[in-house]
């Protein structure tokens, strides 16, 4: 439940100065645990159960929009993240990169909605910069829904992030930029989880 948590009130926004706009995984092919560029390249990011679902085309090397399972036979979660091209995942070493739960609604054991979140990625926000938003509603040990939105941002060679005060205007806004096709929504599924 706590790594649940952690998951959703992690999030990155990568909003490269000289980026072109995100695109869908179109061309980017996924060989078990092992993804292919529209150009050829190639790289493993340490992921099991890989999933492509975009491109963030930055210069020198791309950011990808990836999701995965960072273990076979263990209890974790499949998890969104922001990479760069040829970039693997070390559980060992500190940073890790940005992480975003995987959208869609998450269960308990009862089948009892614990939390669910929307994420986009694109040109999805007013400042046009391109990058990954969150929106998520975890249901808070007291039996409330919390409201969230998480964003970071690109800047150089580095990610800042931030959390924001969830905001449905944000959403609305967003929603409207998938409709423009400037952004784009990761579709999300049903997930249960052990408390």
């Amino acid at each position: 439940m706590r790594s649940l948590l952690l998951a959703v009130a992690t999030a990155v926004l990568v909003s490269p100065a000289f980026g072109q706009v995100a695109t869908p995984s179109v061309g980017l092919r996924v060989h078990d645990s092992l993804l292919v560029l529209p150009d050829g390249r190639s790289f493993a990011p340490g992921l099991r159960q890989l999933r492509a679902h975009g491109l963030l085309d930055t210069l020198p090397r791309p950011y990808l929009l990836l999701s995965g399972f960072g273990c076979d036979d263990c209890d974790a979660v499949r998890s969104v993240y922001v990479l760069r091209f040829g970039e693997h995942l070390n559980w060992n070493k500190k940073p890790w990169p940005p992480v975003f739960a995987y959208p869609g609604t998450v269960h308990d054991t009862e089948n009892k909605p614990m939390a669910r979140s929307r994420l986009f990625f694109g040109r999805c926000r007013d400042d046009s910069a391109i990058g990954v938003i969150q929106f998520a509603h975890v249901l808070s040990r007291g039996g409330r829904w919390v409201d969230s939105t998480h964003v970071a941002t690109l800047r150089g060679d580095s990610v800042a992030t931030a959390s924001l005060t969830y905001s449905s205007q944000e959403l609305e806004g967003a929603l409207a930029r998938v409709n423009r096709g400037i952004c784009r929504e990761v579709p999300g599924d049903d997930h249960q989880v052990e408390p």
